[in-house]
């Protein structure tokens, strides 16, 4: 499972997963846990075994913002983080029981310095999250509140259907009431 998430990607010579493989550690985290909370380093890069997972983000009046998902089989964690090394402005957490593969920073370094594979991997997972974000931002400036609930619905694999629908409605920039009526109409 760990090699196929790298390999939606790019083709991992056996060398180049011997040495991955050798460098990830299995971490499990109970239900409702932060993982990387405001103002921490995280200090691992995560690939998702089992669980769903929620970044969110916390504003001075203390309104949980929900900035995505995350779940089997998908990399997780607290992106700019992990690669700045510096303290978090989010909140990694988890919705469900959760089971990870984890990568410490300097080992995730040397993969990408020794082989050329993890750093095209690199540079094309930054680009699928850059063009993934640009896309959420248009999407929630020009769709109404029915289409960004029909467009989730449609990409939702059957593990979010976890999420409970307050972090749904966070997620999709409406309140809990107007998610309520557009789930009704549907």
């Amino acid at each position: 499972m760990l090699r196929q998430a790298f390999e939606k990607f790019v083709k991992l010579g056996d060398e180049e997963w011997e040495d991955a493989q050798s460098r990830f550690i299995t971490l499990s985290f109970p239900k409702d846990t932060n993982i990387v909370s405001e103002g921490e380093i995280d200090p691992y890069f995560y690939v998702v075994k089992k669980g769903v997972h929620r970044l969110y983000y916390l504003t001075p009046n203390g309104e949980e913002i929900t900035l995505g998902f995350s779940f089997d089989n998908h990399f997780s964690g607290a992106y700019q983080s992990f690669i700045t090394q510096t303290p978090s402005t989010v909140y990694f957490h988890t919705i469900t029981d959760t089971e990870v593969f984890a990568i410490g920073y300097s080992d995730m370094v040397h993969l990408l310095d020794t082989y050329k594979t993890f750093e095209r991997w690199g540079r094309l997972f930054m680009q699928q999250i850059l063009f993934g974000r640009l896309q959420r931002d248009v999407e929630l400036i020009t769709l109404s509140a029915e289409e960004r609930y029909n467009l989730f619905v449609n990409r939702m694999p059957p593990e979010l259907q976890t999420i409970p629908q307050k972090y749904i409605a966070s997620y999709l920039d409406m309140t809990p009431e107007t998610l309520s009526r557009v789930r009704a109409k549907r």
